[in-house]
Protein backbone atom coordinates (compact mmCIF):
# COMPACT_ATOMS: atom_id res chain seq x y z
CA UNK A 1 0.00 0.00 0.00
CA UNK A 2 1.47 3.41 -0.37
CA UNK A 3 1.40 6.06 2.21
CA UNK A 4 -2.01 7.79 1.45
CA UNK A 5 -3.53 4.51 1.31
CA UNK A 6 -2.13 3.82 4.49
CA UNK A 7 -3.29 6.82 6.34
CA UNK A 8 -7.19 6.11 5.16
CA UNK A 9 -7.07 2.81 6.36
CA UNK A 10 -5.54 3.71 9.92
CA UNK A 11 -6.54 7.55 10.51
CA UNK A 12 -6.73 7.67 14.23
CA UNK A 13 -2.30 7.01 13.97
CA UNK A 14 0.29 9.69 13.47
CA UNK A 15 2.07 9.67 9.72
CA UNK A 16 4.85 12.20 9.32
CA UNK A 17 7.27 12.40 6.34
CA UNK A 18 11.14 13.39 5.77
CA UNK A 19 12.90 14.24 2.76
CA UNK A 20 15.79 12.52 1.23
CA UNK A 21 18.26 14.90 2.14
CA UNK A 22 16.90 14.35 5.91
CA UNK A 23 17.73 10.62 5.54
CA UNK A 24 21.00 10.87 4.61
CA UNK A 25 21.80 13.59 7.06
CA UNK A 26 20.49 10.75 9.43
CA UNK A 27 22.88 8.04 8.19
CA UNK A 28 25.63 10.60 8.11
CA UNK A 29 25.40 11.28 12.02
CA UNK A 30 24.53 7.67 12.86
CA UNK A 31 28.39 6.51 11.76
CA UNK A 32 29.93 7.94 15.31
CA UNK A 33 28.79 4.53 16.90
CA UNK A 34 31.02 1.38 17.03
CA UNK A 35 28.82 -1.26 15.17
CA UNK A 36 25.76 -1.88 12.60
CA UNK A 37 23.33 -2.57 15.85
CA UNK A 38 23.89 0.69 17.23
CA UNK A 39 24.45 2.65 13.85
CA UNK A 40 20.83 1.73 12.79
CA UNK A 41 19.32 2.55 16.27
CA UNK A 42 20.62 5.85 15.77
CA UNK A 43 19.37 6.21 12.06
CA UNK A 44 16.29 5.76 13.14
CA UNK A 45 16.08 7.66 16.24
CA UNK A 46 17.77 10.51 15.13
CA UNK A 47 15.23 10.52 12.12
CA UNK A 48 12.27 10.59 14.60
CA UNK A 49 13.24 12.97 16.87
CA UNK A 50 13.84 15.42 13.79
CA UNK A 51 10.16 14.91 12.86
CA UNK A 52 8.40 14.75 15.98
CA UNK A 53 10.07 17.53 18.12
CA UNK A 54 8.65 20.01 15.85
CA UNK A 55 5.69 18.62 14.92
CA UNK A 56 4.91 18.45 18.91
CA UNK A 57 6.38 22.04 19.44
CA UNK A 58 3.90 23.60 16.99
CA UNK A 59 0.61 21.75 19.38
CA UNK A 60 -1.57 24.20 20.97
CA UNK A 61 -1.88 22.52 24.18
CA UNK A 62 2.06 22.12 24.21
CA UNK A 63 3.54 25.42 23.25
CA UNK A 64 4.06 26.99 26.48
CA UNK A 65 5.74 23.38 27.96
CA UNK A 66 9.84 23.23 27.84
CA UNK A 67 11.23 20.45 25.34
CA UNK A 68 14.49 18.18 26.14
CA UNK A 69 16.61 15.18 25.34
CA UNK A 70 17.82 14.39 28.19
CA UNK A 71 20.03 11.68 27.27
CA UNK A 72 20.90 13.10 23.96
CA UNK A 73 24.65 13.73 25.71
CA UNK A 74 26.79 14.00 22.49
CA UNK A 75 27.20 17.42 20.82
CA UNK A 76 27.68 17.38 17.48
CA UNK A 77 26.67 20.88 16.59
CA UNK A 78 24.95 24.16 17.96
CA UNK A 79 21.42 22.66 17.62
CA UNK A 80 21.81 18.97 17.26
CA UNK A 81 22.98 16.46 19.95
CA UNK A 82 23.09 12.65 19.61
CA UNK A 83 22.83 9.81 22.67
CA UNK A 84 25.72 8.01 23.92
CA UNK A 85 22.61 5.40 24.62
CA UNK A 86 22.50 4.85 21.10
CA UNK A 87 25.32 2.92 21.24
CA UNK A 88 23.40 0.16 23.92
CA UNK A 89 19.80 1.02 23.91
CA UNK A 90 17.22 1.84 21.39
CA UNK A 91 14.97 4.57 22.41
CA UNK A 92 14.92 8.22 22.61
CA UNK A 93 13.57 10.35 25.87
CA UNK A 94 11.75 13.35 25.49
CA UNK A 95 10.78 15.69 28.18
CA UNK A 96 7.42 18.00 27.66
CA UNK A 97 6.96 19.85 30.90
CA UNK A 98 6.82 17.47 33.75
CA UNK A 99 6.12 14.00 31.65
CA UNK A 100 8.64 11.90 30.02
CA UNK A 101 8.07 10.02 26.79
CA UNK A 102 10.10 7.44 24.92
CA UNK A 103 10.29 6.72 21.56
CA UNK A 104 10.81 3.16 19.75
CA UNK A 105 11.38 3.09 16.54
CA UNK A 106 11.50 0.55 14.45
CA UNK A 107 11.98 -0.67 10.67
CA UNK A 108 8.92 -1.54 9.43
CA UNK A 109 7.62 -5.11 9.22
CA UNK A 110 4.43 -7.01 9.03
CA UNK A 111 4.36 -7.48 12.85
CA UNK A 112 2.98 -4.50 14.87
CA UNK A 113 4.10 -4.08 18.44
CA UNK A 114 5.93 -1.86 21.04
CA UNK A 115 9.06 -3.68 22.34
CA UNK A 116 11.19 -1.48 24.95
CA UNK A 117 14.46 -2.37 26.33
CA UNK A 118 14.51 -3.05 30.01
CA UNK A 119 17.06 -0.33 31.04
CA UNK A 120 13.72 2.11 29.66
CA UNK A 121 11.68 0.45 31.50
CA UNK A 122 13.32 -0.45 34.89
CA UNK A 123 15.88 2.51 35.53
CA UNK A 124 14.06 4.38 37.85
CA UNK A 125 15.78 7.79 35.91
CA UNK A 126 15.40 6.73 32.62
CA UNK A 127 11.60 5.34 33.45
CA UNK A 128 8.46 6.99 31.06
CA UNK A 129 5.27 7.68 31.54
CA UNK A 130 4.40 7.15 28.03
CA UNK A 131 6.40 4.76 25.75
CA UNK A 132 5.72 5.31 21.86
CA UNK A 133 6.14 2.50 18.80
CA UNK A 134 7.35 3.74 15.40
CA UNK A 135 7.52 2.14 12.90
CA UNK A 136 9.98 3.65 10.02
CA UNK A 137 9.94 3.22 6.00
CA UNK A 138 13.34 4.79 5.31
CA UNK A 139 13.33 4.04 1.31
CA UNK A 140 10.00 5.93 0.74
CA UNK A 141 10.55 8.46 3.64
CA UNK A 142 7.76 8.22 6.23
CA UNK A 143 6.69 7.00 9.70
CA UNK A 144 4.02 6.70 11.47
CA UNK A 145 3.02 5.95 15.31
CA UNK A 146 1.34 2.75 15.84
CA UNK A 147 0.39 3.96 19.24
CA UNK A 148 1.48 4.47 22.92
CA UNK A 149 1.37 2.55 26.10
CA UNK A 150 2.19 3.59 29.64
CA UNK A 151 4.65 2.66 32.20
CA UNK A 152 1.56 1.29 34.36
CA UNK A 153 0.39 -0.34 31.27
CA UNK A 154 4.21 -1.91 30.30
CA UNK A 155 4.69 -3.50 33.94
CA UNK A 156 1.31 -5.07 34.51
CA UNK A 157 0.61 -6.20 31.28
CA UNK A 158 3.82 -6.36 28.95
CA UNK A 159 5.44 -9.50 28.58
CA UNK A 160 8.76 -8.85 29.66
CA UNK A 161 11.73 -11.52 27.48
CA UNK A 162 14.30 -12.32 29.64
CA UNK A 163 16.32 -13.81 26.46
CA UNK A 164 16.63 -10.18 25.49
CA UNK A 165 15.38 -7.93 28.34
CA UNK A 166 12.62 -6.31 27.17
CA UNK A 167 8.98 -5.73 27.76
CA UNK A 168 6.44 -6.11 24.76
CA UNK A 169 3.03 -5.26 23.88
CA UNK A 170 1.26 -6.32 20.87
CA UNK A 171 -0.08 -3.09 18.45
CA UNK A 172 -3.83 -4.26 19.36
CA UNK A 173 -3.30 -3.44 23.03
CA UNK A 174 -1.76 0.22 22.22
CA UNK A 175 -3.73 3.10 22.60
CA UNK A 176 -3.32 4.52 18.67
CA UNK A 177 -5.07 8.48 19.59
CA UNK A 178 -2.15 10.41 20.58
CA UNK A 179 -4.32 13.43 21.35
CA UNK A 180 -5.21 11.52 24.62
CA UNK A 181 -1.75 11.28 25.38
CA UNK A 182 -1.16 15.08 24.70
CA UNK A 183 -4.36 16.32 26.73
CA UNK A 184 -2.91 14.26 29.72
CA UNK A 185 0.59 16.01 29.05
CA UNK A 186 -0.87 19.30 28.91
CA UNK A 187 -2.63 18.38 32.94
CA UNK A 188 0.86 16.80 34.56
CA UNK A 189 -0.41 13.59 34.56
CA UNK A 190 2.15 11.08 35.85
CA UNK A 191 1.83 7.31 34.81
CA UNK A 192 5.03 6.03 36.16
CA UNK A 193 4.42 2.69 38.26
CA UNK A 194 6.63 2.76 41.29
CA UNK A 195 10.30 1.06 41.22
CA UNK A 196 12.48 -0.15 43.42
CA UNK A 197 16.37 2.05 43.85
CA UNK A 198 19.26 0.53 41.66
CA UNK A 199 21.65 -1.20 43.94
CA UNK A 200 25.32 0.70 43.81
CA UNK A 201 28.40 0.11 42.07
CA UNK A 202 31.72 1.19 43.11
CA UNK A 203 33.93 2.94 41.15
CA UNK A 204 36.14 -0.22 40.75
CA UNK A 205 33.74 -2.06 40.27
CA UNK A 206 32.84 0.30 36.88
CA UNK A 207 36.41 0.61 35.55
CA UNK A 208 36.48 -3.37 35.52
CA UNK A 209 32.81 -3.52 33.44
CA UNK A 210 34.31 -0.85 31.28
CA UNK A 211 37.49 -2.59 30.67
CA UNK A 212 35.70 -5.80 30.12
CA UNK A 213 32.70 -4.47 27.83
CA UNK A 214 34.61 -1.96 25.87
CA UNK A 215 36.45 -5.33 23.52
CA UNK A 216 34.96 -3.98 19.49
CA UNK A 217 31.90 -6.57 18.72
CA UNK A 218 29.01 -6.36 16.51
CA UNK A 219 26.17 -6.10 18.86
CA UNK A 220 25.70 -4.19 22.19
CA UNK A 221 27.14 -6.11 25.39
CA UNK A 222 23.76 -4.94 27.30
CA UNK A 223 23.39 -8.88 27.83
CA UNK A 224 26.84 -9.94 28.61
CA UNK A 225 26.60 -8.77 32.89
CA UNK A 226 23.50 -8.91 35.37
CA UNK A 227 20.89 -6.52 34.73
CA UNK A 228 21.61 -5.11 38.21
CA UNK A 229 25.11 -3.67 37.65
CA UNK A 230 24.34 -3.27 33.99
CA UNK A 231 21.97 -0.56 34.71
CA UNK A 232 23.94 1.17 37.34
CA UNK A 233 26.92 1.26 35.12
CA UNK A 234 24.44 2.71 32.35
CA UNK A 235 22.82 5.23 34.51
CA UNK A 236 25.78 7.12 35.36
CA UNK A 237 26.45 9.62 32.63
CA UNK A 238 30.44 9.80 33.46
CA UNK A 239 30.67 5.61 32.99
CA UNK A 240 28.25 5.43 30.37
CA UNK A 241 30.40 8.03 27.98
CA UNK A 242 33.57 6.50 29.15
CA UNK A 243 32.19 3.13 27.40
CA UNK A 244 30.68 4.90 24.94
CA UNK A 245 33.95 6.81 23.76
CA UNK A 246 36.07 3.35 23.84
CA UNK A 247 34.26 0.80 21.97
CA UNK A 248 34.97 3.54 18.95
CA UNK A 249 37.10 2.20 16.33
CA UNK A 250 40.46 4.17 16.42
CA UNK A 251 39.61 4.96 20.31
CA UNK A 252 42.75 7.12 22.14
CA UNK A 253 41.69 8.11 25.47
CA UNK A 254 41.51 11.79 26.59
CA UNK A 255 42.99 12.31 29.69
CA UNK A 256 41.14 14.87 32.69
CA UNK A 257 43.67 17.96 33.42
CA UNK A 258 46.15 17.75 36.25
CA UNK A 259 44.75 19.43 38.37
CA UNK A 260 41.66 17.51 38.53
CA UNK A 261 43.76 14.35 39.20
CA UNK A 262 43.49 14.81 43.07
CA UNK A 263 40.17 14.63 43.18
CA UNK A 264 40.39 10.67 42.99
CA UNK A 265 36.52 10.11 43.14
CA UNK A 266 35.99 12.35 40.05
CA UNK A 267 38.58 10.96 37.48
CA UNK A 268 39.34 7.36 38.76
CA UNK A 269 37.12 5.81 36.12
CA UNK A 270 37.98 7.64 33.42
CA UNK A 271 41.96 7.43 34.39
CA UNK A 272 41.63 3.93 35.12
CA UNK A 273 40.12 3.34 31.58
CA UNK A 274 42.98 4.60 30.20
CA UNK A 275 45.57 2.50 31.68
CA UNK A 276 45.88 4.60 35.13
CA UNK A 277 46.05 3.74 38.62
CA UNK A 278 46.96 4.60 42.05
CA UNK A 279 50.43 4.66 43.24
CA UNK A 280 49.59 2.40 45.90
CA UNK A 281 47.80 -0.24 43.82
CA UNK A 282 51.11 -1.16 42.30
CA UNK A 283 53.62 -0.34 44.42
CA UNK A 284 54.03 -1.60 48.09
CA UNK A 285 54.06 1.92 50.02
CA UNK A 286 54.19 0.40 53.57
CA UNK A 287 57.68 -1.09 52.72
CA UNK A 288 59.00 1.39 50.75
CA UNK A 289 60.30 4.42 51.90
CA UNK A 290 59.43 7.62 50.53
CA UNK A 291 61.05 9.16 47.68
CA UNK A 292 62.18 12.63 48.20
CA UNK A 293 60.61 15.26 46.31
CA UNK A 294 61.81 18.83 46.27
CA UNK A 295 59.49 21.42 45.22
CA UNK A 296 60.48 25.00 45.18
CA UNK A 297 57.71 27.62 46.91
CA UNK A 298 55.19 27.00 50.40
CA UNK A 299 54.47 24.24 51.62
CA UNK A 300 52.17 21.96 49.23
CA UNK A 301 48.25 21.75 50.18
CA UNK A 302 47.99 18.26 48.18
CA UNK A 303 50.06 15.47 46.42
CA UNK A 304 49.09 12.53 44.67
CA UNK A 305 51.17 10.05 42.59
CA UNK A 306 49.31 8.28 39.54
CA UNK A 307 51.21 5.04 37.57
CA UNK A 308 51.21 3.81 34.58
CA UNK A 309 52.59 0.11 33.60
CA UNK A 310 54.03 -0.77 29.97
CA UNK A 311 54.89 -3.73 28.89
CA UNK A 312 58.03 -5.27 27.65
CA UNK A 313 59.86 -8.38 26.48
CA UNK A 314 62.41 -8.18 27.41
CA UNK A 315 64.71 -10.48 29.77
CA UNK A 316 63.83 -11.51 32.93
CA UNK A 317 65.39 -9.30 35.40
CA UNK A 318 64.52 -6.78 32.99
CA UNK A 319 61.34 -5.40 34.43
CA UNK A 320 58.36 -3.26 32.85
CA UNK A 321 58.44 0.28 32.91
CA UNK A 322 56.03 2.53 35.28
CA UNK A 323 55.64 6.50 34.49
CA UNK A 324 54.95 7.89 37.83
CA UNK A 325 53.50 11.08 37.77
CA UNK A 326 54.56 12.97 41.04
CA UNK A 327 52.00 15.94 41.34
CA UNK A 328 51.86 18.98 44.50
CA UNK A 329 49.34 21.44 44.14
CA UNK A 330 49.85 24.23 46.00
CA UNK A 331 47.24 26.59 47.99
CA UNK A 332 47.40 29.07 45.44
CA UNK A 333 46.29 26.60 43.08
CA UNK A 334 50.06 25.68 41.09
CA UNK A 335 50.51 22.11 40.31
CA UNK A 336 54.23 20.87 40.44
CA UNK A 337 54.67 18.19 38.30
CA UNK A 338 57.50 15.25 38.40
CA UNK A 339 57.75 12.52 36.18
CA UNK A 340 59.71 9.57 37.04
CA UNK A 341 60.21 6.25 35.68
CA UNK A 342 61.15 3.20 37.42
CA UNK A 343 60.76 -0.83 37.56
CA UNK A 344 57.90 -2.76 39.08
CA UNK A 345 58.39 -3.94 42.35
CA UNK A 346 60.62 -2.35 45.35
CA UNK A 347 63.70 -0.32 44.78
CA UNK A 348 65.41 -2.30 47.11
CA UNK A 349 65.26 -5.10 45.37
CA UNK A 350 67.47 -3.37 42.98
CA UNK A 351 65.28 -4.22 39.90
CA UNK A 352 66.18 -2.54 36.66
CA UNK A 353 65.11 -0.47 34.13
CA UNK A 354 65.75 -1.41 30.17
CA UNK A 355 69.25 0.16 29.71
CA UNK A 356 68.94 3.24 27.18
CA UNK A 357 65.13 4.02 28.33
CA UNK A 358 64.97 7.74 27.36
CA UNK A 359 62.01 9.74 29.10
CA UNK A 360 61.19 12.92 27.01
CA UNK A 361 59.22 15.94 27.73
CA UNK A 362 57.53 17.96 24.89
CA UNK A 363 55.98 21.18 25.11
CA UNK A 364 52.95 22.13 23.22
CA UNK A 365 55.47 23.85 19.78
CA UNK A 366 56.92 19.76 20.36
CA UNK A 367 60.23 21.00 21.45
CA UNK A 368 62.09 18.48 24.16
CA UNK A 369 62.46 20.66 27.83
CA UNK A 370 63.46 17.24 29.95
CA UNK A 371 65.39 14.72 28.30
CA UNK A 372 66.90 11.62 30.77
CA UNK A 373 68.40 8.80 29.70
CA UNK A 374 68.43 5.23 31.53
CA UNK A 375 72.38 3.38 32.37
CA UNK A 376 73.16 0.04 32.97
CA UNK A 377 71.10 -1.15 35.89
CA UNK A 378 69.25 2.15 36.46
CA UNK A 379 66.37 2.08 38.65
CA UNK A 380 65.01 5.17 38.15
CA UNK A 381 65.15 8.36 36.01
CA UNK A 382 63.34 11.41 36.46
CA UNK A 383 63.07 15.29 35.76
CA UNK A 384 65.72 16.91 37.16
CA UNK A 385 63.42 19.19 39.03
CA UNK A 386 59.74 19.83 39.26
CA UNK A 387 57.92 22.18 36.54
CA UNK A 388 55.27 23.90 36.25
CA UNK A 389 52.81 26.50 34.28
CA UNK A 390 49.32 27.57 33.30
CA UNK A 391 46.06 25.97 33.52
CA UNK A 392 45.56 24.38 29.90
CA UNK A 393 48.76 24.00 29.01
CA UNK A 394 49.67 20.57 27.03
CA UNK A 395 52.59 18.97 26.89
CA UNK A 396 53.27 15.45 26.12
CA UNK A 397 56.10 12.80 27.65
CA UNK A 398 57.45 10.03 25.07
CA UNK A 399 58.78 6.93 26.78
CA UNK A 400 61.34 5.14 24.16
CA UNK A 401 63.04 1.73 24.74
CA UNK A 402 64.57 -1.14 22.42
CA UNK A 403 62.45 -0.11 19.42
CA UNK A 404 59.39 0.43 21.42
CA UNK A 405 57.73 4.04 21.64
CA UNK A 406 55.03 5.21 23.80
CA UNK A 407 53.17 9.14 24.17
CA UNK A 408 51.27 10.34 26.70
CA UNK A 409 49.50 13.52 26.62
CA UNK A 410 48.26 15.72 29.31
CA UNK A 411 47.20 19.03 30.03
CA UNK A 412 47.48 21.29 33.20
Amino acid sequence: MILEELIDAYPEQLWLKFSPEEREEAWLQAQQYSNPTARRQAYFNFLCIKQLLPYWENEPDLKDLPFTLPLNDLAIGADTKLSSVWEFVNGTAITIGETRIIIVPEEISETSQLSVPQELVDIPEWAADYYLAVQVEPENCWLNILGYATHRQLKAEGTYQPLNRTYSLDGEDLTEDLNIMLIAISFRSSEKAELPCLPSLSSATAAELIEKLSQPASYSPRLNVPFEDWAALLVNNEWRKALYHRRLPGYFPTLPPLHQWFNVERVKTALNAAGWQEYGEVFDTAKEAALALRFRGSLPEQSIKWVKCFPTQSQPSIYPPVLVMNLVKEVDGTVWILPQVRPVGSIELQRCLPAGLKLTAFDEQGEPFVQRQAQKASNLIQAKQPFSNSLGTTFTLELSWNGTVVREAFSI
